[in-house]
């Protein structure tokens, strides 16, 4: 978990980051991002920290980069990002493993960026809290499977609590 003072350290790295001159070249390639844990708990808003990161990875005169193979985050449940602000990064970013960790999310931002051909997702990882109504809407198809650059395996995570956990596959 992680604490408020931490979030917002890293809102102020966001803020202050840039490249050392002359000490390294970025590829334009990210293997992996791994976003900090926003489950402090409470609201913390930090869609805009994040858009921020995302505007200075892309820049070009500051690290200007065109790929991320791998997002991961755990997403604030009283706060999280809109899914139509992942889904942009996603398709911006070329992602093509996705595990962005919040509850029963909305993934027509996906289907809508992913019909159109602009996503290279392979994999996703979908955290549920057991609604079945949403896992009808993701196993529908017209839901994932309507994105076909996504292929096996689809991840499934339930709450603790809910009836059981299962891998679908289409």
């Amino acid at each position: 978990m992680t604490s408020e003072a931490e979030l917002q350290g890293f809102r102020t790295f966001i803020t202050d980051i840039y490249p050392i001159p002359d000490a390294f070249e970025f590829p334009g390639k990210l293997s992996r991002l791994y976003l900090p844990d926003l489950t402090p708990g409470k609201l913390c808003n930090m869609t805009d920290t994040f858009k921020a990161l995302f505007v200075t990875l892309a820049d070009e005169d500051t690290f200007n980069i065109k790929k991320i193979y791998r997002i991961s985050a755990k997403d604030n449940p009283k706060d999280p990002v809109a899914y139509q602000s992942i889904a942009s990064w996603v398709a911006e970013f070329q992602v093509e493993y996705l595990d962005w960790a919040t509850y029963d999310p909305d993934i027509q931002p996906l289907i809508d960026v992913g019909t159109n051909g602009a996503l290279s997702l392979r994999n996703i990882t979908l955290y549920s809290s057991g609604d079945m109504k949403c896992l009808e809407r993701w196993i529908r198809p017209e839901g994932l499977l309507s994105i076909n650059t996504v292929s096996c395996p689809f991840a499934v995570a339930f709450h603790p609590w809910a009836i059981k956990p299962c891998l679908i596959k289409p």
